[in-house]
């Protein structure tokens, strides 16, 4: 690492637009999900398969992208504390929010979907059942949404030893070494093939399991916390996002032609054998490489027209939190008084739209950035730190671990 690691980097502004464009888009999905079919918690009366189309795009790599920046931002983190400070900074940023989204703000999600389903529960029975605490669809308890908390919150656990490690100056020199491989085009583009073995594997053993989500997701965020903090690699993204908006779109083309919308009559353009392939061997491994590609060509360009900071992307990061955790319970809540009125789909999603800004910010402007302890269950910066309250624990666990308390002083980024 040269001197210049030690130097406080600038700002990368794009991340902070990418973070806010993710969850904003989040927000418009999942309003748009009401009018896309059933397979959703709740849907209208009429709905559009095009809508349910046009949202499997954005399922593909909205969030592998908030996955990557969510490792940047640990990467961050640890470079300016102490790792016992960042695992206060997880306690209080992720693991507080997630446990108070699941007491006050999932259970009156799972109320609407019960009452959608046509089971008129009444409200005190509900509350009642909630203290048995069984997990959702049986009970009302439940992290439904606010599953990528828990996820951000395992991977930051999981990867403070690998931080550790490389801050070791053999890591360092061996990191450098496959930063210079990754940073080139030719191994960057398919790499997800690699980062995507394990799962391929355990998805054979373990389909539609929290442990082979938590497998497919953990090669974003590792990338995220390891490679995309450093500039060759950034550089290397930002020179390649028109190839990889052309590979973008050429595999999302295939994919919609033979998996998702599966019209047999394309047998006679591309064969049996190769829908054959795509629907059975290649699909997986198409699949990684189309949200690869998407996600390399929206970072690319945020990385070439995205650096630059305003009030309004001030603002936005300091509310995207609360919009997160907030926004699915009151989409299904404005969707279940929505779905019996006479009205169009684009007017319904127009009103569940714009009702759901408009509550959340009203809630953050009015009690949810005022008070010490709605900052907290909403994720808001304070100056809490859990780890105080307890300083008995804390110095034991500093006794029997001293380095915990070393600061990273070089900086993976290597600027």
């Amino acid at each position: 690492m040269n001197k210049s690691s030690t130097q406080k980097h600038p700002r990368l502004y794009y991340l902070d637009w990418l973070r806010v464009l993710a969850f904003a888009l989040l927000v418009i999905v999942n309003c748009s999900e009401v009018f896309a079919g059933p397979a959703w918690w709740i849907a209208n009366s009429e709905t559009n398969p095009t809508i349910a189309y046009v949202l499997k795009f954005f399922h593909q790599w909205r969030m592998p992208l908030l996955f990557i920046i969510s490792g940047v931002a640990v990467s961050i983190v640890l470079e300016r504390r102490t790792v016992m400070q960042f695992i206060d900074d997880r306690l209080t940023r992720i693991l507080v929010p997630l446990l108070s989204g699941m007491i006050l703000v999932i259970p009156p999600m799972i109320f609407f979907i019960w009452r959608g389903e046509g089971n008129y529960i009444s409200v005190q029975e509900f509350c009642l059942n909630l203290l048995k605490f069984e997990w959702f669809p049986h009970g009302n308890f439940h992290w439904l949404h606010l599953w990528y908390l828990a996820f951000i919150f395992i991977f930051s656990i999981a990867v403070i030893p690998v931080i550790m490690f490389i801050r070791t100056p053999k890591a360092r020199t061996a990191l450098n070494d496959v930063v210079l491989i990754i940073s080139k085009s030719s191994v960057l583009l398919p790499i997800i093939l690699l980062f995507h073995l394990p799962y391929y594997i355990s998805r054979n053993f373990l389909p539609s399991s929290d442990l082979t989500d938590l497998i497919y997701y953990f090669p974003y965020f590792i990338f995220g916390a390891l490679f995309f903090v450093q500039p060759a690699v950034r550089a290397t993204i930002r020179q390649n996002r028109k190839v990889a908006l052309t590979g973008g779109i050429v595999i999302s083309a295939v994919l919609y032609c033979i998996l998702w919308i599966r019209d047999e009559s394309l047998n006679t353009i591309f064969g049996t054998t190769v829908m054959d392939l795509i629907q059975g061997p290649l699909k997986e491994p198409m699949l990684s490489l189309n949200q690869w590609f998407w996600v390399l060509t929206v970072a690319g360009f945020a990385i070439r027209y995205l650096n630059f900071g305003s009030n309004f992307l001030t603002y936005a990061n300091r509310v995207v939190y609360p919009f997160y955790i907030l926004h699915q319970t009151i989409i299904i809540a404005l969707a279940y008084f929505l779905i019996p009125v006479d009205a169009s789909i684009f007017t319904k999603f127009s009103i569940i739209l714009t009702g759901t800004v408009l509550i959340i910010l009203g809630a953050y402007e009015l009690v949810l950035k005022r008070f010490t302890l709605t900052k907290m269950m909403f994720g808001i910066k304070t100056d809490v730190r859990i780890m105080d309250k307890f300083p008995r624990s804390v110095g034991f666990i500093n006794r029997m671990i001293p380095q915990l308390n070393q600061v990273n002083s070089n900086s993976v980024d290597g600027r």
